[in-house]
């Protein structure tokens, strides 16, 4: 069984453990959440503000790219 499948088919658990890491992690927190949420996407926007935008870099094609 591949490792992927093996994610797949536990899935419900992860998502158990995530959720209790969460919860503990946040318990006392009103914005912890979010921020868990907002902090990656934030750095997300930044890099392709500044890289994309600004800088106007493109990542380079792969040989096998059509």
């Amino acid at each position: 069984m591949n490792p992927l499948a093996r994610v797949f088919a536990s899935r419900e658990m992860l998502w158990n453990l995530t959720l209790r890491e969460l919860r503990t992690k946040y318990r006392r927190s009103v914005l912890g959440w979010a921020w868990s949420m907002l902090n990656p996407l934030a750095n997300l926007t930044i890099y392709f503000l500044v890289l994309g935008v600004l800088f106007n870099v493109e990542a380079p094609r792969g040989f096998n790219s059509r």
